[in-house]
């Protein structure tokens, strides 16, 4: 379940936002002091915030780079609950294309 809902959350995020992200939900991130100014009144919290976070860097034009991490199961029992993280995804989803459209709409005149 774990795979296959990062999986699928990561194609359907990068299409929302445009952009290639090969894997939002996992490792560590380095922030710059600029992004989190600019985050400091995001409403989100949990997966939802790193998604508004990254929503908020292509929004600003800040740079995102990715760098692989091993991502080790061992056997560890999935916290994911299906129906309400599936909610909470598609929403934050929706709403990170709605942002990046307007915005692109807005360049574009």
């Amino acid at each position: 379940v774990r795979r296959l809902a990062n999986t699928l959350g990561t194609a359907l995020f990068s299409r929302a936002i445009r952009q290639p992200v090969p894997d939002n939900q996992s490792g560590y991130r380095l922030i710059s002091r600029r992004l989190l100014q600019a985050i400091q009144n995001n409403r989100e919290s949990g997966f939802e915030f790193e998604v508004e976070m990254i929503v908020t860097c292509v929004l600003e034009k800040y740079s995102l780079d990715w760098v692989p991490i091993r991502t080790i199961y061992a056997g560890e029992k999935s916290h994911i609950h299906p129906l309400s993280h599936l909610a909470k995804f598609l929403q934050i989803t929706w709403k990170a294309d709605r942002l990046v459209r307007a915005a692109r709409s807005d360049l574009n005149g």
